[in-house]
């Protein structure tokens, strides 16, 4: 018992060690993969909203080869104001982002957005908290696309240049929130575990005692009954 309690002791300590190690690894993995799954369906959301959003220019007719002896002020439209910012509400935008995450398994997750033509500093239809968002680029992605008019279409080279700008705030945040039933089971059976390795260590620790117990009254026993046994 002296020497086997000692290995057992060290065997089931490693052994506790190990699984909440390979826990942590697991745990730590899984949180990688949902964080890039996430990115890839943002990334996929915000093409999506871009193409719906160019989709929609092409409903302005491109005029005829005779219309373009006209003078450009009697065509009816101007090509420099077919925009996005001038073609849609913000109202608008946001629903149709909305759409586009919800077909990408991002239903419910919450997003600031911002259409602009070029810089931050031209025109521009963002929601409320974007420049919030924006600027704190270490808890934030921003996931930026080039709107252009679908190639071949009558508006392709001809719309100015803008850019759609989607953010999904804290994504950590979200998926740590995906990840709480796995690292509630993992903290309770980790926490399981313990308990049983406490009480298999206790269990082993009085039967060590009851042990020596055992041994020192039988040796005193037997001591007890040598001695009027010699004295005899």
């Amino acid at each position: 018992m002296k020497k086997t309690f000692p290995l057992i002791t060290i065997l089931i300590t490693i052994s506790l060690f190990g699984l909440i190690f390979f826990q942590v690894l697991w745990l730590r993995s899984n949180k990688q993969y949902r964080e890039q799954q996430l990115r890839d369906n943002v990334n996929k959301s915000t093409q999506r909203a871009a193409e719906m959003l160019m989709e929609e220019k092409l409903i302005i007719p491109f005029p005829q080869k005779s219309d373009l002896l006209i003078p450009t002020d009697r065509l009816g439209f101007d090509f420099t104001r077919n925009t996005v910012i001038n073609r849609f509400s913000k109202d608008e935008i946001k629903t149709i982002i909305r759409k586009s995450l919800d077909a990408n398994n991002l239903k419910g997750v919450p997003y600031e957005f911002a259409v602009t033509e070029g810089t931050f500093a031209g025109d521009q239809i963002s929601s409320d908290r974007f420049m919030k968002f924006y600027t704190d680029s270490t808890n934030n992605v921003n996931h930026v696309i080039q709107l252009m008019a679908p190639s071949g279409s009558a508006m392709e080279n001809l719309s100015p240049t803008e850019f759609l700008v989607i953010i999904v705030p804290h994504q950590n945040s979200i998926v740590l929130k995906e990840l709480t039933w796995f690292i509630l089971g993992a903290v309770l059976f980790t926490l399981i575990i313990i308990a049983a390795f406490f009480l298999t260590i206790r269990t082993l620790l009085r039967q060590k005692k009851l042990g020596e117990i055992k041994s020192d009254f039988i040796n005193n026993m037997t001591h007890e009954f040598k001695t009027p046994l010699a004295t005899i």
